[in-house]
């Protein structure tokens, strides 16, 4: 997370990585910055920055901090509408994916995370064809998950 993009600004996000302000959909006008650069990082990392990224209440709805190589669409004001909110991976462009040329064989990931009421954090990764797949996988992009 040393790369960043408008660093200072409300659109500030880790180059190659996307939250809220680049988000698409309907609601898009009323995203919020959900992600900061932070020198909170862990003892003995070697960079000297990495995301902060935490939940906020939107339009009276709680957002929940996500950063991700694709897109987040916001559809919908209804939290579990799958088919409006999601996350898209768009395949021909580079803004909005990642294209790999080899199958990883693992993931290191550090997280420092403080939960507030009924909250919980993940990781989800996915890797798939040269298909635009949805984040929750919808029916459409289940078979193009490779893992």
């Amino acid at each position: 997370m040393e790369e960043w993009d408008n660093i200072g600004a409300a659109t500030e996000e880790p180059t190659n990585w996307n939250g809220f302000k680049t988000a698409s959909g309907g609601l898009s006008g009323f995203a919020q910055q959900q992600v900061f650069r932070s020198t909170a990082i862990r003892s003995g990392a070697s960079g000297m920055y990495c995301a902060r990224i935490f939940s906020k209440s939107i339009i009276g709805i709680v957002a929940n901090g996500t950063l991700t190589l694709g897109r987040i669409n916001m559809g919908s004001s209804t939290v579990t509408d799958i088919s409006a909110n999601y996350n898209i991976s768009l395949t021909n462009d580079p803004n909005f994916s990642e294209a790999l040329t080899s199958m990883p064989d693992s993931i290191v990931f550090w997280a420092k995370y403080t939960a507030a009421s009924n909250q919980q954090a993940r990781i989800h990764a996915i890797t798939h064809d040269a298909f635009d797949v949805h984040d929750p996988i919808d029916a459409a992009s289940s078979p193009h998950v490779i893992s």
